[in-house]
């Protein structure tokens, strides 16, 4: 029987756009009521983080006398209570985005599976089983990286950044609009990962599957390898495939890796701005030493939620890359159903090919303007060389593939009826 080569390259064309968020977000709908707690969860996990410098503040400006000190006894416990709400808080958090995350993996991986088993028999023809195996697994856990981490944190960490410019211009108003100018400068450097990275990770994630494709053909016909002596050319070929994956890996790292020191450089030179003009501030007796003080603590803490953001994003990246290889699946047309009802349970077997042409790849005919009637009861034998159609006029009669022209009648109704 003659088949079609499998293809080696994936047809993914798609950019990291909001309508492949949004497709990938729509699997939580189920889940809204776990999805808002945890926001809320969030808002107020957030808060609590960021309130301990504004305590430090209050302790330095407040009750740094001698007269006032009794009142560190109720910071101290304002700490603690503090921490006890971070624990309990990210402790729950956690716990329902990680439900969140395995729930909705389950639903996708099921929506995969029983997509591919609609699928028409060609499809699977051109397309490798270790492929189809890399996106149902591999893909499938870098968008489990995506709910139960990247959306989550990159939601969790720009509270985290709204909570403590609030809590900076609540303490000076100066400072916050000076805290502020470092935003633009993490957008453009985000901006830049996200074009540098974007298809570094797709092309990855395409060599990926067909390393996976070709390791599984390798093993699964270890056998037939063996036998004609390939072992060296299997050899070279995964080699080859295993170090243009590496290639492109190392490529997306490179431009992922040069963010931190970016982002490094800014922090510094932003706790130096503080640092500067904020003391001249307190010399000049505009500003109160605990601010200053709280300030110390913030700037530094302003951008690690930033460096968490770029490498959510990284994340982020990773998960389009394989939602739009997921999503070509789920894409991929189902086989038609008939408009009749199913085969009577007794049929009388009359078999009818009308004029049938058929190809597996739409060029090179298998079968060419073939007709035959094998009437109810009687016998019919399929004779010729191997390649010439004669598995192919059972797969037809299957319906396994639909013909290209004329008709396959069964009781003179054409299988592409029959539901």
């Amino acid at each position: 029987m003659a088949t079609p080569a499998p293809t080696d390259e994936s047809t993914v064309t798609g950019r990291l756009d909001l309508r492949l968020l949004r497709r990938l977000l729509a699997y939580l709908k189920p889940y809204g009521g776990w999805v808002g707690l945890t926001l809320v969860l969030i808002l107020f996990s957030s808060v609590a983080r960021q309130a301990g410098p504004y305590l430090t503040k209050i302790a330095v400006d407040e009750h740094m006398v001698p007269e006032k000190a009794e009142g560190l006894g109720w910071i101290l416990v304002g700490f603690i209570a503090l921490l006890v709400a971070q624990f309990a808080l990210g402790y729950v958090q956690s716990w329902t985005t990680n439900m969140i995350g395995q729930w909705t993996m389950r639903d996708v991986r099921l929506q995969i599976f029983r997509h591919l088993q609609r699928l028409p028999l060609k499809y699977f023809d051109r397309t490798p089983v270790g492929r189809l195996m890399a996106r149902n697994t591999s893909d499938v856990d870098a968008l489990n990286e995506l709910y139960t981490d990247g959306v989550v944190s990159l939601i969790s960490e720009s509270v985290t950044v709204l909570s403590i410019l609030g809590f900076i211009f609540y303490m000076d108003v100066q400072l916050g609009w000076l805290t502020c100018i470092c935003l633009p400068i993490s957008f453009i450097a985000t901006s830049w990962l996200q074009r540098r990275t974007y298809q570094a990770y797709r092309e990855a994630r395409t060599l990926f599957a067909r390393f996976a494709a070709s390791l599984q053909e390798s093993i699964s016909g270890i056998d037939v390898v063996q036998l004609f002596g390939c072992e060296t050319q299997r050899a070279e070929a995964m080699d080859d495939a295993n170090d243009r994956y590496l290639d492109a890996r190392l490529t997306s790292s490179l431009y992922h890796c040069a963010y931190f020191p970016m982002m490094e450089l800014s922090g510094g030179i932003m706790l130096a701005l503080v640092l500067w003009i904020g003391t001249g501030r307190v010399l000049e007796q505009e500003m109160a030493w605990g601010v200053l003080v709280a300030m110390m603590q913030y700037v530094p803490r302003f951008f690690m939620p930033l460096r968490d953001i770029a490498e959510r994003f990284n994340t982020l990246q990773i998960a389009m890359a394989s939602s739009e290889r997921i999503f070509e699946i789920l894409d991929s047309e189902p086989e038609p159903s008939g408009n009749q009802p199913p085969p009577p349970e007794q049929l009388q077997g009359i078999i009818e090919f009308r004029n049938v042409w058929f190809a597996y790849d739409e060029q090179d005919w298998v079968l060419r303007d073939v007709s035959f009637l094998v009437e109810a009861g009687s016998s019919l034998a399929l004779v010729g060389a191997t390649g010439a159609g004669k598995s192919t006029v059972i797969g037809l009669l299957c319906r396994f593939y639909d013909v290209q022209r004329g008709e396959v009648l069964v009781d003179g109704v054409d299988v592409r009826q029959w539901d």
